[in-house]
């Protein structure tokens, strides 16, 4: 008798576990918080000359809203969009008395990413973005600014932690155009890992 009881309560406890975890979807409206890690490199070119090489890291906090829409019984398509809460440097050149400054400003991106549900709690992605910021130098008291697009892609996962709240994990690639200050011209990219945490309405 011990045995069967043990049993049935082992079943309904199982049942009532996958139950739970069935309720995780990734339809809807979601906004999240996000850390980011981000390591940026620019290239210069001028007079005939081009320098390589250069870069920053930075730490930086993003906010996000997506829409999900499920086609099927797996697949998922978030559309969405991203902006960073902090300005990022990405270049800081200091030569005796003369310094040059660039900073990365208003980034903000909006993307595509179709996903399929790996399990009854997480989704798997890959995602195209459309990417925009501001670039602005100071050199020796001298600014200017261009304002930047681009392309980023890259994957990620959402895991369904409890109620509406969901983790977040992001690796991304992101690449921008060319810009000429002064008879210099500048060239970035850069490769972010992100941590957020998500909660679905």
């Amino acid at each position: 008798m011990f045995n069967k009881f043990s049993y049935v309560c082992a079943v309904a406890a199982l049942l009532s576990t996958n139950a739970h975890a069935q309720k995780a979807t990734f339809d809807g409206l979601s906004i999240g918080l996000n850390t980011e890690f981000k390591s940026t490199t620019v290239e210069l070119a001028g007079a005939g000359n081009s320098i390589a090489g250069f870069g920053q890291q930075n730490t930086g906090v993003s906010v996000s809203a997506d829409y999900g829409v499920s086609i099927g019984d797996r697949v998922v398509l978030l559309l969405g969009g991203k902006m960073d809460l902090v300005d990022a440097t990405i270049l800081k050149i200091e030569v005796g008395n003369s310094s040059a400054t660039l900073k990365e400003k208003n980034h903000y991106s909006v993307f595509v990413a179709p996903g399929v549900i790996l399990n009854n709690t997480t989704l798997g992605y890959v995602k195209l973005g459309w990417e925009t910021s501001n670039a602005v130098v100071d050199a020796s008291g001298l600014s200017d600014s261009q304002s930047y697009t681009g392309v980023g892609y890259g994957a990620g996962l959402r895991t369904h932690l409890n109620g509406g709240f969901y983790a977040n994990i992001e690796a991304m690639r992101v690449v921008f155009d060319t810009k000429s200050f002064g008879a210099s011209s500048t060239k970035t990219g850069s490769t972010l890992a992100a941590v957020g945490l998500t909660y679905k309405f």
